[in-house]
């Protein structure tokens, strides 16, 4: 569905004051400010700075657009995206080197003609005003006719090390990251993915010698569907969200192995959550794959 009402691109700063106990958590947002930047924007998903102060934002529909001085200065990107449920435009990142390489990275649901083909990450050149030379560096298995229109995630962030950090949704698998009935191969979704700039898996990645196949690639596992990412500019550290079935939306801070607890755990583990996609049925830590190299940890804030 397209909206036709304006949208405003936003920069929130917001200040949150978690209680001292579970039970207790709250948000405090008197410290919340909202600044327009700019309007007229068609459904966008994902924005990153260049270095000259221009934004460059994805619209779900799959145009790239150049903002300056608050208005679209160019389209620089036309994809050809299919829309189908939560699909589209996801995530857009600037490359940290972009001054020497102009490379810009965007995920999201490619289609040939009229289907869906699959869920991408795509390293573009920015020349001019124009998205050029694009070479696919890694794309998530979704089953068409099912799964995958929903719980996409989505978003992109660079390291302070220079890796590029991707968030992935579940797209609606029996499994995301490990199979729930013991180690095996994995889905390869619902997680955040740890890459190098060209694509490849850094040897540092926390799980890169792992024993269970397709674990590599992944910093943290175990997440059902989150749309923001963001790098804790005082640790470098990355946080994200992670939207809840009947319960629980989560802000988590991922940890290198970290597994989100998804799909037996969604919220604190001590809750005991029961939702459809765990059968009702209440699970703990101790429930999960036990893994090498692999940790469950509680949402910072749900």
């Amino acid at each position: 569905m397209r909206f036709a009402s304006r949208w405003t691109l936003g920069i929130a700063v917001v200040c949150l004051a978690l209680g001292a106990h579970v039970g207790a958590q709250e948000v405090d947002t008197r410290g919340l400010k909202v600044v327009s930047v700019v309007e007229g924007l068609v459904e966008p998903k994902a924005f990153d700075f260049l270095p000259d102060g221009d934004i460059l934002v994805l619209e779900r529909g799959g145009r790239v657009v150049r903002v300056r001085d608050g208005a679209v200065a160019a389209v620089v990107g036309r994809l050809r995206v299919a829309e189908e449920g939560e699909r589209g435009g996801l995530g857009l990142a600037v490359s940290p080197n972009f001054a020497s390489d102009s490379y810009v990275y965007v995920h999201y649901s490619s289609r040939r003609g009229q289907n869906f083909r699959d869920n991408r990450v795509t390293r573009f050149r920015l020349a001019g005003n124009r998205l050029r030379s694009p070479r696919r560096l890694m794309t998530f298995p979704s089953n068409a006719a099912s799964a995958g229109k929903v719980q996409n995630g989505g978003a992109l962030r660079f390291a302070p090390d220079g890796a590029l950090l991707g968030l992935v949704g579940s797209l609606r698998l029996d499994d995301s990251g490990l199979e729930q009935n013991g180690p095996g191969p994995t889905s390869g979704a619902g997680g955040i993915f740890r890459i190098a700039p060209d694509g490849s898996i850094p040897a540092d990645n926390p799980l890169a010698n792992s024993s269970v196949p397709g674990l590599a690639r992944w910093f943290a596992i175990g997440v059902r569907d989150g749309s923001g990412l963001a790098i804790d500019g005082a640790t470098g550290a990355p946080w994200f969200t992670d939207q809840g079935p009947a319960a629980y939306d989560e802000l988590n801070h991922a940890t290198p192995g970290m597994n989100g607890g998804w799909v037996l755990i969604a919220g604190p583990d001590a809750r005991d959550a029961r939702y459809d996609d765990n059968g009702m049925t209440p699970s703990d830590a101790a429930d999960l794959p036990q893994v090498e190299g692999v940790t469950y940890r509680d949402p910072a804030l749900s």
